[in-house]
């Protein structure tokens, strides 16, 4: 399924921006940046979703901008660019999907994965935390002022909070799956044989040397 949504980012995706790209001025970026942002956005979380189905980590900015995904640039002096709060709005769209996933995964009879999934996304979330996105009116009310004035792009950023706070959302409703999972007694220890291929070979001998010990005594 990931190398599918590849494939489609590359081949539809990746061709349109390219279009659009050379049709927005150099330096009117932010002039026609509300008529294609969504666009960027939805685009930026495909790519982060198509990644974490395949090895469940996290992209950064630079990697969905580069050409094994979008194909733009990840500065802005450049032009057209992925902007930093389209890549970030993106990764807010993959945690409500992962929200999601995890209720399939427990429909399809997948336990384990919900726990991988609460991990990513506490992960995640630690992570949005450090922009220090306080809910203060006077910021929301000023970044109305400053949109009305100036343009879509000045005080765009004191808007992020709403969609913050979806994510911490998702993370409370993942949080509940797991609990009811470890209720109901579905979190099952991991077999003896995964546990094993864990161990370090040097554990393994110094067993064995321990057992031999005892036997000859």
């Amino acid at each position: 399924m990931s190398a599918e949504a590849k494939e489609i980012i590359c081949s539809r995706g990746r061709p349109q921006l390219h279009k659009l790209a050379e049709l927005v001025p150099r330096n009117q970026y932010y002039k026609f940046y509300p008529m294609f942002n969504y666009s960027l956005q939805r685009l930026s979380f495909s790519s982060a979703f198509a990644h974490y189905l395949e090895c469940e980590g996290l992209l950064t900015k630079e990697e969905v901008a580069s050409d094994t995904f979008l194909g733009l640039s990840p500065d802005p002096k450049q032009g057209f660019h992925l902007d930093l709060e389209d890549y970030l709005a993106g990764l807010i769209l993959l945690g409500n999907e992962m929200s999601r996933l995890c209720v399939n995964s427990v429909t399809h009879g997948d336990y384990a994965r919900p726990i991988r999934i609460l991990e990513f996304l506490n992960n995640l979330l630690n992570g949005f935390r450090l922009l220090n996105l306080k809910n203060d009116m006077l910021r929301w009310e000023v970044g109305k002022v400053l949109r009305l004035f100036l343009g879509h792009h000045f005080g765009r950023h004191l808007f992020f909070r709403k969609k913050f706070d979806s994510l911490k959302y998702d993370v409370k409703k993942v949080e509940e799956v797991v609990y009811d999972l470890s209720i109901r007694g579905l979190l099952k220890e991991q077999p003896k044989e995964e546990e094993e291929e864990k161990k370090e070979p040097g554990e393994d001998k110094g067993e064995k040397e321990k057992s031999e010990k005892k036997e000859e005594k």
